[in-house]
This record gives C-alpha cells, structure tokens and sequence, in this order.
C-alpha cells in the first residue's frame, strides 16, 4: 500500500463524525486560558476512562511536549508522536541536514531515525519546502 495515497482529510473528518472526537474533545477540553502543556494528562486520563486504554497513538503539538508528559505517556506503555521542541531538534542536526529524505509528496520529506542517546525509541523527522520559516521557528 501506498501510505501517500491513503486517507488524506476526509478521512480524519470522517474519523472525528463518526468516533464523536468533537463531543469528546468539546467536554475534555479544560475551562479558560490553558496552557496546553498542562492539558495532557487530563485529556489522556479522560479519553482513557470513557473508550478505555487500548493500543491508539497520541499525537500532540510541540507546545503539549514537556519530559513530564513524555513520562507521563510512557509510564503505562503509551505510545505517541509528539512535535519536536527546538531543544530537541538540535539533536538531530546531522540528520538534518543529511540528503538521504524520502519524499511523500511534493514539499513534504521524511525520515526515520533512532534516538541521538541510544534509546530504542524512533524519531520521524519531517520537513516542508512550502512553509515560509522566520528566523525565529528556526
């Protein structure tokens, strides 16, 4: 199968209809100006309570990761994909800008690569030509 033509947004819309993710995110969403670092657990907690732990894949922004949140995730065997934050794409700065990227579609490049510390964990790293980056995402 050919992940580049699998899916695409009206498959997560669809997913978000029929899995009633908006009612759930509409409920667990906390009240007021929330930082969303400290939103996690609370989301993951509630998600879990109602449909149960089950083997999903969590998926968050950079500005969700913290080392508090990796441990929290990974405490009970959750697995997750999380932005890298600017400290940690320093890490992978050879891989960076090495050329071996594979393509997914024009504009957009991935690559796996295992952990800079020699854990067993892997890091997809991705980057876009379309996006206009200021000095400052650098």
């Amino acid at each position: 199968m050919d992940i580049r033509n699998f899916g695409g947004p009206w498959l997560a819309l669809e997913l978000i209809r029929r899995l009633k993710l908006d009612e759930f995110l509409a409920a667990a969403r906390p009240a007021g100006n929330t930082a969303d670092v400290t939103t996690v657990e609370q989301i993951v907690t509630t998600m879990e309570s109602r449909y149960g732990q089950s083997d999903r894949i969590w998926v968050m922004n950079r500005g969700m990761a913290s080392e508090e949140n990796i441990e929290f995730l990974q405490a009970d065997g959750r697995r997750c994909i999380l932005a890298a934050t600017k400290l940690h794409l320093k890490k992978f700065e050879r891989q960076l800008l090495e050329e071996d990227w594979s393509t997914i579609r024009a504009g957009l490049e991935v690559k796996l690569c295992p952990a800079p510390d020699g854990d067993d964990e892997t890091f997809i790293l991705c980057r876009s030509s379309n996006r206009d980056w200021s000095e400052e995402d650098l």
